[in-house]
């Protein structure tokens, strides 16, 4: 008998246990689903948010664009960045930059071919803001090769798809210019510790249409916005030229005309004629923008980045992209 309650006992422990690990998992899987949901949730709530700031930031750059001034500087209302606000229950925070502060990537080779400004420009950012064992030249040949349509090695420098076939995995040259700087990550002779120094001081932003008379335009530099750095890079590092313009802007306030830069730069250096302007790609109004947006609702964050195109009649958002500044 004392054996059969033995048995029995066991049993009832066995089921018992089994019925706690039931309830165990129906617990925690609960809890799980309970998660996702809050997730799913702030996800998107803060989805909408930044939507809601990147209508926030259009607004401001349309009104920017009203008041009808001859230059954008950083002293104007859309410059200014958005602290962490409260919104309905979690926090968000917008900055607009200028991105024509920033050195166009894509201006190193045209229709019209390698643009030399351009080229020296880059090589100029590489040489002295990047690491002292990186081949300044073989890059920027690498990106000429990755822009142009052909499949000649350029300066012998570069690379085509050959360079690339034979990697792991094996890829090709775009043949087009670049969509985002991040591409940069694909050129041969580029590396994570480059692209990152590299990355303050450029950008990838579509190249002019070809004008009626068969001439193309680059992309301007706004040299209110620029950094002294990529300043200092231009008219074939021309120092300290670059300096200057920051501390004029920074005394006397921005420039107002392309005109007021050339003529500036030309009494600075003492240039009395044959003074070349084309190793001046500079202007003072900005056309792209790139606002940075951030939303967090419970353990949740998103970021995202907006680049922006403002005409003189419309505004429009080229891309959105998650994660880390574009």
């Amino acid at each position: 008998m004392k054996k059969h309650h033995g048995v029995a006992l066991v049993s009832v422990m066995i089921v018992i246990a089994i019925v706690a690990g039931i309830g165990a998992a129906v617990v925690v899987d609960q809890q799980y689903s309970m998660r996702r949901t809050a997730n799913l949730l702030h996800g998107n709530q803060a989805f909408m948010h930044l939507l809601a700031l990147e209508s926030w930031g259009l607004e401001v750059l349309v009104d920017d664009k009203k008041q009808e001034r001859a230059e954008d500087s950083l002293l104007e209302d859309w410059a200014r960045v958005l602290p962490p606000v409260s919104a309905d229950g979690g926090t968000v925070s917008g900055r607009i930059l200028d991105l024509q502060g920033r050195f166009n990537l894509n201006t190193v080779f045209s229709g019209q071919g390698v643009n030399q400004v351009a080229y020296r420009t880059l090589t100029c950012l590489l040489t002295r803001y990047t690491e002292p064992d990186v081949d300044p030249e073989q890059i920027v040949s690498a990106l000429v090769d990755w822009i142009d349509p052909d499949q000649d090695v350029y300066n012998n420098r570069g690379a085509e798809d050959l360079d690339y076939l034979s990697s792991d995995p094996s890829y090709r040259t775009a043949s087009r210019p670049l969509a985002s700087p991040s591409e940069l990550l694909l050129i041969k002779g580029m590396n994570h510790d480059t692209y990152e120094a590299l990355l303050s001081y450029v950008t990838a932003l579509p190249m002019p249409a070809l004008q009626e008379e068969g001439e193309e335009t680059g992309h301007m530099i706004n040299v209110n916005t620029a950094s002294e750095e990529l300043l200092n890079c231009l008219g074939d590092g021309t120092d300290p030229v670059g300096s200057a313009l920051v501390e004029e802007i920074r005394t006397s306030g921005p420039f107002t005309s392309r005109d007021e830069v050339l003529a500036f730069i030309q009494a600075f250096l003492n240039i009395q004629e044959n003074f070349d302007t084309s190793a001046w790609p500079l202007d003072v109004e900005s056309n792209y923008f790139q606002m940075s947006t951030r939303a967090e609702f419970g353990d949740l964050v998103m970021q995202m980045q907006h680049v922006v195109e403002r005409g003189d009649s419309d505004i429009r958002v080229l891309m959105r992209s998650y994660g880390q500044q574009w």
